[in-house]
C-alpha cells in the first residue's frame, strides 16, 4: 500500500476561487496595514486601563505642582519631604481613630494648645500654663517644655541615640508608637482626646 500526499485545493474550480479571492482580501487597498512596511494604517484601540492609570498620574502630577505653590506645603514639608505623599493614610490605618485625631491635629496645628486656642480667644494667654517659658506651640510641647521632660527623656531612649527629636517625628512611621506613648505620657491630651495609649498596649491590658 502506498500513500502521496496531494493539494488539496488544487484543480478544484469552486476551491481555487474561493483562495483566490480570500488573497484578493487579503491584499486589497482597505487592509490595515501599508505594503512596503507593514505598519499599521490605524492605530490599535486604547486600553481602558492603561488610559485610566495615565489619566490619574497626570492629575496626580498636576496636584503635587500646586501643592508645592501653596502656604499648605511650607508646614507639610516639616514633618514630611515627600508632602504630597500616602504616607499619612497609611500610619493612620494603623492608629486608633483617636491616635489618627491628635495626628492630624498636631500636624496641622489644628491643635489645644495654648498658642492656638490664644488665637481664636478660647485663652486668655497663650503661654504654656505648666512652664511659662513660652508659647504653647506644637514645637514647645514636643521639645522643650520642662514640665513633660521625663517623658521626653523616655521617647529619646526610645528613638535611639542617633535620632534627633523634630517635627520629622510627625511624618515617621517607625517612630509612632514612641511618640504615641510620650502623648499619652504627658496627660496634655487627655481631656480632649483620652486614651492614646498605642493599640498594643490596649489589647494586652484587655487581655490580661
Amino acid at each position: 500500500m502506498k500513500l502521496q500526499w496531494v493539494p488539496g485545493h488544487e484543480g478544484i474550480e469552486g476551491n481555487e476561487k474561493a483562495d483566490t479571492e480570500a488573497k484578493r482580501a487579503a491584499e486589497g487597498p482597505h487592509k490595515n496595514r501599508r505594503n512596503e512596511h507593514y505598519h499599521l494604517i490605524r492605530g490599535i484601540p486604547d486600553s481602558k486601563s492603561a488610559t485610566k492609570q495615565t489619566l490619574k498620574a497626570k492629575v496626580r502630577r498636576e496636584h503635587e505642582k500646586e501643592f508645592r505653590k501653596s502656604p499648605r506645603y511650607d508646614k507639610a514639608v516639616k514633618y514630611d519631604n515627600k508632602a504630597p505623599s500616602p504616607n499619612f493614610r497609611k500610619m493612620s490605618a494603623k492608629l486608633t481613630r483617636r491616635q489618627a485625631s491628635a495626628l492630624i491635629q498636631l500636624r496641622t496645628g489644628h491643635v489645644p494648645l495654648q498658642a492656638y486656642l490664644h488665637r481664636f480667644k478660647l485663652s486668655d494667654t497663650p503661654e504654656c500654663l505648666t512652664c511659662g517659658d513660652e508659647p504653647e506651640t506644637v514645637t514647645h510641647y514636643l521639645m522643650h517644655c520642662r514640665t513633660h521632660e521625663r517623658q521626653r527623656r523616655r521617647l529619646r531612649r526610645a528613638l535611639g541615640r542617633d535620632q534627633s527629636l523634630g517635627l520629622e517625628i510627625l511624618g515617621d512611621e517607625r517612630r509612632m508608637r514612641a511618640l504615641m506613648e510620650f502623648i499619652n505620657d504627658t496627660g496634655r491630651f487627655e481631656e480632649s482626646h483620652g486614651d492614646l495609649r498605642p493599640k498594643e498596649n490596649i489589647d494586652e491590658e484587655g487581655q490580661q
